[in-house]
């Protein structure tokens, strides 16, 4: 009698485990205020900083744990030169504007955008130091996410973001990141079907109808590190942007096509992210050449579950 009920206690925990399903970015609220959200921070011009007099842009690209490292060799190396801005000494590394990252790059600059003066203190052990590919291994291994990975709705690179996120970025939010106005950090990765440009900013997620404020720092990390074929793609829903203005800058673009073929490429790439009035999906990859910084979208469309009104993406059939 005890072994049934052990019997069925295990099959139900099964069920139950193999049901997991990938966190879903959040909708956007439509009566909230179109400007706020994680953007580049504004110039307050009754109140000047002394780090707008010059404007200084990172790019830490991609190559794993050695792309990390040489990237945190370059903040300390910024760190470690002084200048004057008047009257008062300052670091070069005070100068930074914004840092843009991908793979491996983007795990240093999101940690320095969220810790600030700390990353020198506590990156190496967190992350340099780290097996981090053995751990996520272990992982799968693990027989609870193992199961879990039963799930259609679940995979591989869920699993790195739940690591990345716990482990390394202390389950932190663009909400948390938001609160740093400089640098500004801009995460990209590639698309699974044509490589379009996207980066984890507001006024990407904008397109998406999402908001980017309760969206994991770490999961897009891992989005921007997911090698093809080796992790599966992050998965994000488009949703219908109510209310939504699109921005001079992408509808002017679309004049172009004749004058500026890639201009006008980048605008239609920023409308295809538009769900309309339905739903659909967006998967992401990171940067398959070491040049291109890219989120994406799939030319895969909602699909709806057999006996239910929900949809679900076909992700598993895309990320195969």
């Amino acid at each position: 009698m005890l072994g049934a009920r052990l019997g069925v206690l295990i099959v139900l925990s099964v069920v139950a485990v193999g049901c997991a399903h990938y966190p879903l970015n959040a909708p956007r609220a439509a009566s909230g205020d179109a400007g706020a959200g994680y953007r580049f921070p504004p110039m307050v011009l009754d109140r000047p900083d002394p780090a707008d007099e010059t404007f200084v842009c990172l790019s830490f690209s991609g190559g794993g744990t050695r792309a990390a490292a040489f990237a945190y060799g370059a903040l300390v190396r910024l760190k470690d030169i002084e200048i004057e801005r008047a009257g008062t000494r300052r670091t070069f590394l005070d100068e930074v504007d914004c840092i843009a990252g991908i793979s491996g790059g983007a795990f240093t600059a999101a940690y320095y955008g969220l810790k600030g003066a700390e990353t020198f203190k506590t990156f190496y052990d967190r992350f340099l130091a780290r097996d981090i590919q053995r751990e996520l291994a272990l992982s799968t291994a693990n027989p609870v996410n193992f199961t879990r990975l039963v799930s259609p709705y679940f995979s591989r690179i869920d699993l790195a973001a739940e690591l990345y996120d716990g482990s390394v970025f202390d389950h932190a939010t663009y909400s948390e990141l938001a609160k740093r106005r400089r640098p500004y950090i801009i995460l990209h990765a590639t698309s699974m079907a044509d490589g379009a440009p996207f980066e984890f900013t507001q006024d990407e997620f904008d397109f998406l109808g999402s908001d980017l404020g309760p969206f994991h720092v770490g999961r897009a990390v891992a989005a921007s590190s997911a090698f093809p074929f080796l992790l599966s793609p992050v998965s994000l829903k488009s949703y219908p942007a109510i209310g939504f203005v699109i921005p001079p800058t992408v509808s002017s673009a679309l004049e172009t096509r004749e004058m500026n073929p890639s201009r006008y490429a980048w605008a239609r790439q920023r409308l295809d992210l538009m769900a309309g009035k339905e739903a659909k999906w967006s998967i992401c990859w990171t940067a398959v050449w070491p040049t291109t910084s890219a989120c994406a979208r799939s030319s895969a469309r909602t699909t709806a579950l057999t006996g239910s009104s929900r949809s679900e993406s076909t992700r598993a059939t895309s990320s195969a």
